[in-house]
């Protein structure tokens, strides 16, 4: 299996490559450093140290908490059709999602039924695709949850599942979630939010200039402008007090509009001054002026903030503030007005509508990435600092601290205050929202979790919902008062470069598996059957990456290569480490800025064989000798090895080059001699041998429009004889289980079950955008790692 910063399309193979060099540069620092002697009586190439000798952490140190089983409740009455999963589903097959969801909601105003309805539309392409699949995204969109009518509903039809989730999924957090839904046009970000004063519609801004407006309880879409206005990397908006005009900003276009909430039309609009990009704005509590923020795009640009009389369309400049104003607030008696364009040493300025004059400065705070004021008018919460984040509550009168709230997380995108004064919300870049008790002086236990940045946040008027919107492109609605369900974690720790697991492996028998992160290079052991971690096995330098994982047929060995082009085998369960192998790929002391890599690692089935794939060559390892056997060169340098495959009765090895006209070579394992060449027209993503030994199986992609396609291919001729084509782009994952009759596809999100003898889809589930990491068993189960930290165990078998 591929590394994950290997990926398709030109622009992604460039910043692969800068990655590359990143990862090899690092690994170089920890290569230079003294190799430690062997201990006496210790067999040559092993380099354990005292430390690598000890018993792993013990398994108490870690776990994941496995879904309790589905219980049937009560039966429904037989009006409530929608507590009945064949009923449920056929409504979907017949009505559609959109009005299946609205004939819920109409009926049953329940807690249990909101829930229900943001389950469905939480995935509502994939389940329009598939309805068949309705049941498996309400399971993963809800489980967490544990609604008792939900389960039930659930449990009718579990035994005739052919996929189900062992653990938490990602992201899902108690029964705080109401709503999710996405915002239209082609944005990848919501960048701000507003909701309307009564409630009942919340306007977004999208990182592609569009303004849309939404039903708050349903999530449908009123209206959507055609992003010739605002968007881009920062931007606000807003609406009147009346609410019935929006005001928005981006650093797209640069200037301000202001439009009617309930048509899109656009009533007032303020082009742009050359020199600054308007990006801050606010409503007065009266609704005739709004205050404008600028960023200073140019060296010569001179506006910083601005008053627009809407009445008289007269633009009053404002001087005072020294740089640019990307977040702006009016005090609740729309006296004052503020914004976030102070240095260190003038902090935040506090300007007097009148006069336009300078009245209040919060000292000693920058880095100011939101504010607002209390509804008392008396005091501000400012959202602050880049490397240790937090929101300071501070008195305007007097500039003292009333309260320090720190926040974990890189930085704060995200700041809002309650009508009552009561609550703090708190977006994160980590992609999670908190909640201040401003009274309690303390954080709720709840935790709103989401893709990506959280850029926009707000509470509804009742002060009962909290709203975010994120990098996801969607808004999601949350029940913040709610006691929360235990809170899924963050599974798999990374070190600097980034919370992500790298790779994955799973024992045959489906009783243990492993993942591996960047950054720290470490790899987790666990136990399927309990979720209990087993060992952490610590790679010998700390800045290491894991870039792929694979267990022994016996079970009892787990091989790891590394960005440093070393390979450790360790024992299981305890990850006691047995040898370390240190290739020699590339001469150092002559390449030193050459990116020394093990792309992949495959032990062959009957267990006499372990191959390692670096860039150039394929070394194939006798497992009883620990020496090489056969080194495998690249004849073509210019076309990277990337991932390798050994046939079922491991008499054949089938090695994948990764770039465009990549070629599939196919080995006698025994001798090392070259059986077949077999040349193609695309990138090979993922290779495995077809019962019989005759056919591959190849997943390939195109580096100039990213399709996908996997082939089965005749190694003899060399030709194609069965093409399919799965549903999502980016192949990060394939694997045959079922003894070869049934291949396993992650791609684009979406986890696919093919029948390849027949070429036919039996089954597709989408389970994310950023799973990128799979490992099957035999006997089906199905692991998934994500870029996110997380991972999800799936038991799966043919319907």
């Amino acid at each position: 299996m591929l590394p994950c910063f290997l990926s398709v399309g030109t622009r992604k193979i460039v910043a692969s490559i800068v990655l590359m060099m990143l990862c090899g540069l690092i690994g170089q620092l920890g290569c230079q450093s003294k190799a430690e002697k062997p201990e006496e009586g210790q067999p040559a190439g092993t380099n354990e140290t005292a430390a690598a000798k000890e018993t792993k952490n013990p398994a108490e140190t870690f776990s994941v908490e496995l879904l309790s089983p589905l219980t049937k409740g009560e039966a429904a009455p037989e009006d409530q059709w929608w507590w009945s999963y064949p009923k449920l589903l056929e409504h979907v097959k017949n009505d559609g999602l959109a009005e299946t969801c609205d004939q819920i909601r109409s009926a049953d105003s329940s807690r249990s039924a909101q829930l229900l309805v943001a389950a469905i539309k939480a995935d509502g392409a994939p389940v329009t695709a598939q309805p068949d699949q309705l049941w498996f995204q309400i399971y993963r969109h809800s489980r967490a949850v544990d609604d008792p009518k939900i389960n039930s509903m659930l449990a009718e039809v579990s035994e005739g599942q052919s996929l189900v989730p062992q653990y938490f999924p990602q992201g899902q957090v108690g029964g705080n979630l109401i709503l999710r839904f996405p915002t239209g046009g082609d944005s990848s970000r919501v960048i701000y939010l507003a909701v309307a004063p009564d409630g009942k519609s919340v306007a977004t801004l999208g990182s592609d200039g569009k303004v849309g407006v939404y039903d708050l309880a349903t999530g449908e879409q009123r209206w959507l402008s055609g992003g010739e206005h605002g968007g881009g990397s920062y931007g606000q908006l807003a609406y009147s007090p009346d609410g019935k005009q929006i005001v928005s900003t981006g650093t797209f276009n640069l200037g301000v509009v202001v439009w009617d909430a309930a048509t899109g039309e656009v009533l007032h609009k303020i082009a742009h001054k050359p020199g600054s990009a308007a990006v801050g704005v606010a409503f007065s509590p009266d609704g005739k002026t709004v205050v404008i923020g600028y960023d200073p795009s140019m060296p010569d640009g001179t506006n910083f903030l601005a008053l627009w009389d809407l009445e008289t369309d007269e633009q009053r400049p404002i001087t005072g503030g020294e740089h640019k104003a990307r977040r702006v607030a009016f005090s609740p008696d729309g006296k004052w007005f503020a914004a976030n364009c102070g240095s260190v040493d003038s902090g935040v300025p506090i300007f007097d509508v009148e006069s336009g004059k300078v009245v209040h400065s919060l000292k000693d705070i920058n880095d100011v990435m939101a504010l607002a004021f209390f509804p008392d008018g008396k005091r501000m919460a400012i959202a602050a600092g880049t490397f240790h984040p937090r929101v300071e509550i501070r008195n305007v009168d007097n500039d003292t601290t009333e309260a320090n709230i720190p926040i974990e997380s890189f930085k704060i995108d995200s700041l809002a205050i309650s009508s009552d004064g009561n609550y703090i919300g708190i977006g994160t870049d980590k992609g999670f929202a908190n909640v201040w008790d401003v009274k309690a002086k303390t954080l709720l236990p709840f935790k709103a979790i989401d893709e990506g940045n959280i850029e926009g946040i707000a509470f509804s008027p009742d002060n009962q919902v909290l709203i975010t919107g994120g990098s996801g492109g969607k808004v999601a609605t949350w029940d913040f008062h709610a006691k929360p369900a235990k809170e899924p974690k963050l599974w798999h720790k990374a070190g600097f470069l980034g919370s992500r697991i790298t790779a994955v492996a799973i024992s045959q028998d489906g009783k243990l598996f492993t993942t591996g992160g960047a950054g720290d290079g470490q790899v987790l052991v666990w136990e399927a059957a309990t979720g209990k971690g087993i060992a952490t096995i610590e790679n010998k330098f700390p800045i290491e990456r894991t870039n792929c994982l694979a267990i022994s047929p016996s079970g009892k060995q787990v091989a790891i290569g590394t960005n440093t082009n070393i390979v450790t085998l360790d024992s299981l369960p305890d990850g006691k480490q047995e040898k370390q192998i240190d290739w020699p790929e590339f001469d150092r002391e002559k390449n030193p800025r050459d990116a020394p890599m093990i792309f992949d690692v495959a032990y062959s089935p009957d267990g006499k064989w372990l191959a390692t794939v670096g860039k150039k060559q394929v070394a194939i390892w006798n497992r009883e000798t620990g020496e090489i056997a056969h080194t495998l060169e690249n004849p073509n340098e210019n076309h990277p090895f990337g991932t390798v495959a050994f046939s079922l009765d491991s008499a054949q090895l089938a090695v994948g080059c990764y770039f465009y006209d990549g070629e599939t070579y196919v080995h006698n394992v025994t001798d090392g001699t070259e059986v077949a060449t077999i040349k193609g027209s695309t990138l090979v993503n993922n290779i495995q041998f077809l019962p019989g030994g005759k056919s591959i199986l190849s997943s390939r992609v195109s580096i100039f429009d990213s399709s996908q396609q996997m082939e089965v291919v005749d190694i003899a001729s060399g030709k194609v004889t069965k093409t399919m084509s799965p549903i999502g782009n980016d192949t990060y994952g394939q694997m045959l289980c079922d003894e070869g009759k049934t291949a396993v596809l992650l791609c684009g999100g979406w986890l696919e079950f093919w029948d390849p003898v027949e070429g036919t889809r039996l089954a597709a589930y989408k389970i994310g955008d950023t799973a990128t990491r799979l490992a099957v068993s035999a006997e089906g189960s199905v692991l998934v790692g994500h870029k996110t930290g997380y991972f999800q165990l799936y038991r799966w078998h043919r319907p």
